[in-house]
């Protein structure tokens, strides 16, 4: 059984970074866009203002504020474009990965985890209908009869301590 605590660990880590590079991501998308407001509320009112001057002397007013208009759309089309099409950075891929394996090495552990109670428990029931059958039989079995699948548990518990606490000290 692989560490718990330390794939959990890992697994935590990895979905913060995810977190925190998916809040980066939307700060530089807003950031973007704020730019892109800032410029079409600014910018365009001095370009609005000279472009309207040259051209109505061509097309009249109405003609002139038309391609103004037009023309500021164009600029806010393309910086709304920029700002949706920013892309996830390596990091954001990366902790995506180490996400996955962190989520599947828990898969594993809670796994192994679920065959060792199963693994008790049969132990459990086993002891459980030796003991009845010696209650009820107490001529026809012995008490050592009973002690060797007791002493069996015990030690086989014992060993996955001893395991457990071995790989916690490697770690």
């Amino acid at each position: 059984m692989g560490n718990f605590a330390q794939d959990l660990h890992i697994f935590l880590k990895s979905q913060s970074v995810l977190a925190q590079a998916r809040i980066k991501l939307a700060l530089r998308q807003g950031l973007f866009l704020v730019l892109a407001l800032i410029a079409a509320g600014l910018g365009l009112v001095m370009l609005n203002t000279a472009a309207f001057l040259v051209i109505a002397t061509y097309w009249g007013y109405a003609g002139a504020a038309f391609a103004v208009a037009l023309g500021d759309l164009v600029l806010c089309f393309i910086l709304l474009m920029i700002a949706a099409n920013q892309k996830e950075t390596p990091n954001i891929v990366q902790a995506k990965e180490m996400g996955a394996r962190a989520a599947q090495a828990l898969r594993s552990d809670i796994e192994n985890i679920q065959n060792q109670v199963q693994s008790a428990r049969d132990d459990i029931v086993g002891l459980r209908e030796r003991f009845w059958s010696t209650v009820r039989k107490p001529f026809d079995t012995t008490l050592l009869a009973m002690a060797f699948p007791l002493l069996s548990a015990v030690l086989r518990m014992l060993l996955k301590q001893i395991k457990r606490r071995k790989k916690e000290h490697h770690n």
